[in-house]
């Protein structure tokens, strides 16, 4: 007899803030508008006045304010777009190296902030790299999971997996100092001749090959010489990262007893990868390896210039660093309101607004992760809420959701469905932070690449296609930071 595979519904998009629903800077627009008229008609005693400010000032300063378009504050909206077009007019959407400039071996070449505060340090514990953030002082580690193809598992084996998961992330998040915690499904282009050397030390190893079977070891040779033969884009490779970030300011204590320094912070963040790799192989990763520094090089250089795959192979079978010190980030960034060019690619990255709402079964994203001869990358980046700030944020938003129920009564407009589910969804949650559970609020990511622009808009679109259950929304104007937080496993946050 089987597990049972568990279904799971996503709550929905909080929109409860301050009063009635809004937010501080909606109210403030608001506020500024009845603010404005209220002056005037105490310093002018004058209706005409009054009403030119009405028309000119209150009215659009309400409106303004008050507008929410697809569920989100038009105030936000205006603000992200305002940022964009003031980076453009400053010039902050281009990036090119300047070989000539010299460069510490020790920084993420990557433009923007990350580049300018993250660095890569050596492990003294377990050889892994230390991603470090300087102004934050936050440490991170990537580990790479294999596994076997989920989508063909048992359901036995989706139910397992499903469950150590689950246990992976409730432990995690209840580590000290853990502030963030990070899947990256990746999907990338993989050279062919990595493919054929994977096939022939694998049918070694499990005994297989021509003497085994063949047909199938003719079928599989002529499926790699013809996509070989039809470009990088027809091969591609699967693989998950996982990244761990810790607070090592909440931490300080155990780092002084670790050693101090950057050898404390080694022994701590090197203790944490171990138990994130045992928690991983419940969820059904056969192996879990902590990145070291070219690795974490590596990867970084193949999301901005995924046709370097070739060269990079070339590089490692000769015995040489696959990327060179200094040069994992892109040679030119050329930033679009809706996409992103970068050395052999354009990116897109969009945001997962809303999960599913119906009860949807383990495995759902399959399609999504596991399929498509596209480059994309699946992100989801969780962080954990500490309980008494998670219960005063319900409350908050609780009492949000109560102020428009009886605005909507004193008006004697209809109660919406959507806004009692909120309700019921909010007071589900708050009981089971009361009996034990804790709370993470995931955010979801979606970067999409291709040669081209126009190879861009097709694979996009599949990408929605295999999508259907997600609401997906195009990051516009924040295309840069989003790929940065998105596609690059640096512990890096959008915000």
């Amino acid at each position: 007899m089987g597990l049972y595979l568990d279904r799971a519904s996503f709550p929905r998009l909080e929109r409860a803030n301050w009063l009635w629903g809004f937010t501080g800077p909606q109210l403030i627009w608001a506020g500024s508008g009845i603010g404005a008229l209220m002056l005037t008609i105490l310093a002018t005693q004058s209706l005409a006045e009054a009403s030119r400010v009405l028309v000119a000032v209150t009215i659009p300063a309400v409106t303004f304010g008050l507008t929410s378009i697809r569920r989100r504050a038009l105030v936000s909206i205006a603000s992200e777009q305002g940022v964009w077009m003031l980076r453009k007019m400053l010039g902050q959407t281009r990036w090119r190296v300047r070989p000539e400039a010299p460069v510490d071996a020790h920084d993420m070449p990557v433009p923007g902030a990350a580049g300018a505060r993250m660095k890569v340090l050596s492990s003294a514990f377990g050889g892994g790299a230390i991603l470090w953030d300087a102004r934050t002082r936050w440490a991170t580690a990537v580990v790479r999971c294999t596994s076997t193809s989920f989508a063909m598992a048992s359901d036995d084996a989706w139910a397992s997996r499903s469950a150590g998961f689950a246990d992976l992330l409730a432990q995690l998040v209840t580590h000290d100092g853990v502030v963030r915690v990070a899947t990256h499904a990746r999907t990338v282009p993989a050279a062919a001749a990595a493919a054929a050397d994977y096939y022939t030390r694998t049918s070694h190893e499990r005994g297989g090959g021509p003497a085994s079977s063949p047909w199938a070891h003719e079928a599989y040779t002529q499926v790699l010489a013809e996509a070989s033969s039809a470009g990088q884009a027809q091969m591609v490779s699967r693989d998950v990262l996982v990244t761990i970030t810790l607070d090592t300011s909440v931490l300080r204590g155990r780092v002084k007893e670790a050693g101090g320094g950057h050898r404390g912070i080694s022994l701590i963040l090197a203790r944490e990868v171990s138990a994130l790799g045992g928690l991983l192989e419940q969820a059904g990763a056969e192996s879990a390896a902590w990145l070291d520094a070219d690795e974490v090089d590596e990867v970084v250089r193949l999301a901005y210039d995924p046709a370097a795959i070739d060269l990079l192979a070339e590089r490692r079978a000769a015995g040489l660093r696959p990327v060179p010190a200094g040069s994992a980030g892109p040679v030119r960034l050329v930033e679009h309101a809706d996409h992103l060019v970068t050395d052999s690619a354009a990116h897109a990255v969009y945001w997962v607004a809303e999960w599913p709402r119906a009860e949807v079964e383990v495995g759902f994203l399959a399609n999504l992760v596991c399929q498509g001869s596209y480059a994309h990358v699946l992100t989801c980046v969780m962080t954990p809420v500490p309980l008494d700030r998670a219960l005063r944020d319900l409350g908050q938003a609780r009492v949000g959701v109560a102020s428009q129920v009886r605005l909507a009564e004193k008006l004697d407009r209809h109660v919406s469905a959507e806004m009692a589910a909120e309700e019921r969804d909010l007071e589900d949650r708050e009981l089971e932070l009361t009996t034990g559970g804790v709370d993470v609020r995931y955010t979801g990511y979606l970067t999409v690449s291709a040669p081209d622009v126009e190879a861009l808009g097709v694979a996009s679109a599949e990408a929605k296609i295999a999508a259907t259950l997600l609401d997906l929304r195009l990051l516009r104007g924040q295309q840069a930071a989003a790929f940065a937080a998105a596609s690059l496993p640096i512990g890096w946050g959008l915000r």
